[in-house]
């Protein structure tokens, strides 16, 4: 099995740390963003999706899209 297909567990430091990044360390647009109800999320707040694994591995992956502009 190769690194690339395995799933690494995403922390809420580790996804803070991305998140930080991504919106270059400004916490007032960073917070306003987890606040927001998205409609990928089906209008719910990425703030909400930091409670387990499966839902902060869905939120890194859209981190993922949006840094590479794979959203619609």
């Amino acid at each position: 099995m190769s690194v690339e297909s395995e799933e690494v567990e995403i922390t809420v430091e580790k996804l803070q740390q991305e998140l930080r990044i991504f919106f270059d360390n400004d916490d007032a647009t960073l917070n306003e963003w987890l606040d927001l109800p998205l409609p990928i999320l089906n209008g719910e707040h990425p703030r909400n999706m930091l409670d387990s694994p499966e839902r902060r591995q869905r939120l890194f992956q859209i981190l993922g899209e949006m840094k590479f502009g794979e959203m619609a």
